[in-house]
């Protein structure tokens, strides 16, 4: 699923996060988002820094979701997608 958001995946950048998501077929998912989320280690090389912002990316997903859910769902008649958030800043949003 990875490799298909990387080759067919429409994205766009709303900074510190570039968002990448593909429809996917409903029948393979019980959920209506997949979501993933990458924060290179070339950028941050503690992985406690790393860990960090997953958490922080991971809880801004869970407390906005609702507002995807509704603009997907007025667009796509209950498509599913799958997502992928990259971090893409150099340094830690505070």
């Amino acid at each position: 699923m990875i490799s298909r958001l990387f080759k067919v995946g429409k994205a766009f950048n709303a900074y510190p996060i570039r968002i990448i998501w593909v429809p996917i077929d409903v029948f393979h998912s019980k959920y209506f988002i997949q979501f993933t989320q990458s924060i290179p280690k070339r950028k941050f090389a503690k992985a406690s820094k790393r860990n960090r912002i997953r958490r922080q990316v991971r809880e801004a997903f869970r407390l906005n979701k609702h507002l995807i859910n509704e603009r997907l769902a007025d667009q796509n008649s209950g498509q599913a997608f799958a997502m992928m958030f990259l971090y893409i800043a150099d340094e830690e949003m505070a």
